[in-house]
């Protein structure tokens, strides 16, 4: 019997990689303009997240904007200085290789999101 549940505790701990059905982000939908956009980025990846293959765009048009990149146990998280303009933005990563269902994939990763409503003045 001990060695029936040592197996199947084997067993889950290897296919854990597997498990991971898709690359997750904790970005909103909606955030204010000039807002400092911060979230996490994680997933089976394969090969590492680069700071440049990040990029803005606004109705495909490319919108310059500071950012910075940082991994911490597993996850990659990501702060992006929002434009003051309210829109529509689509954050594009580049090139992302992981792994999703146990198949490869190397594909742009798009997250789409608002800036809206008023800026706070402090």
């Amino acid at each position: 019997m001990k060695k029936l549940v040592f197996m199947l505790l084997l067993t889950c701990l290897i296919s854990l990689p597997v498990l991971v059905l898709a690359i997750e982000t904790t970005i909103k939908q909606e955030y204010q303009p000039g807002e400092t956009l911060i979230t996490e980025i994680s997933g089976n990846f394969l090969t590492p997240i680069k700071a440049e293959n990040i990029q803005l765009y606004s109705s495909r048009i490319f919108v310059p904007v500071v950012y910075g990149l940082s991994k911490m146990q597993g996850s990659y998280f990501l702060y992006l200085l929002l434009p003051e303009k309210q829109r529509n933005y689509t954050l594009i990563i580049k090139n992302v290789h992981y792994l999703e269902s146990g198949k490869e994939k190397k594909e742009n990763l798009e997250f789409n999101f608002s800036a809206a409503g008023n800026m706070t003045l402090f």
